[in-house]
């Protein structure tokens, strides 16, 4: 199949610029006719190790050494007991994801991405919390956590202080916050910049501007 002539580009962009909120503009690296505010399929999503080049959506392949939280679909290691969006049915679980009971299994990373989002939004309205520190010490609790190892590497990956005031309802803020925790729950951040974007978005489906 040859390349896609220019005129056809321009007309697909143009759509697609038209429907997308400003913010979720700003906040994704990736070609128009590649992106979209709503979550994509699994054989157009990037899916590689952090600093690969993941301009070209590749197929999705979970890779069989994985952490749990990948496997899951539940990169924050959300625990049952909510009802969230976009958990994954019985029919399509694996034998290893039916006999799961301690976490949530998603049926995409993305709405598993949005749990995570969800989260903050809770600690912020509820609980006051707007600081690496005061955050990461409610979503891995010292008791059973190295909560203050946890709280560096997320401040530090996210460039703040612990302290510092952070606005999580800044999708450029979260991008950062929701990778950090992404990869200190699994070890690794193995999602495209547009992967996180579009779970995060899940958690704002009104946001303007």
């Amino acid at each position: 199949m040859g390349e896609m002539p220019a005129w056809l580009k321009e007309g697909i962009k143009a759509r697609l610029d038209e429907k997308m909120p400003a913010w979720l503009k700003e906040g994704l690296a990736v070609r128009a006719e590649e992106q979209s505010p709503t979550p994509i399929t699994k054989n157009q999503r990037g899916f590689g190790l952090e600093g690969d080049d993941v301009d070209e959506p590749v197929s999705f392949v979970i890779p069989k050494d994985a952490s749990r939280g990948i496997r899951n679909n539940n990169p924050g290691n959300i625990e049952t007991g909510a009802k969230w969006q976009g958990v994954a049915k019985d029919e399509d679980l694996n034998t290893e994801q039916k006999g799961e009971s301690r976490f949530v299994v998603f049926e995409s990373p993305e709405f598993g991405i949005r749990s995570i989002t969800k989260i903050m939004q809770t600690y912020r309205t509820k609980h006051g919390l707007s600081t690496v520190r005061g955050i990461i010490n409610r979503w891995a609790p010292p008791f059973e956590n190295n909560t203050d190892a946890y709280v560096d590497a997320v401040a530090e990956f996210m460039g703040v202080g612990p302290d510092d005031r952070i606005d999580t309802t800044n999708p450029k803020i979260l991008l950062p916050l929701v990778s950090a925790i992404i990869k200190h729950e699994n070890g690794v951040q193995p999602y495209s910049e547009s992967t996180i974007m579009a779970g995060i978005s899940l958690a704002f489906p009104n946001k303007e501007g």
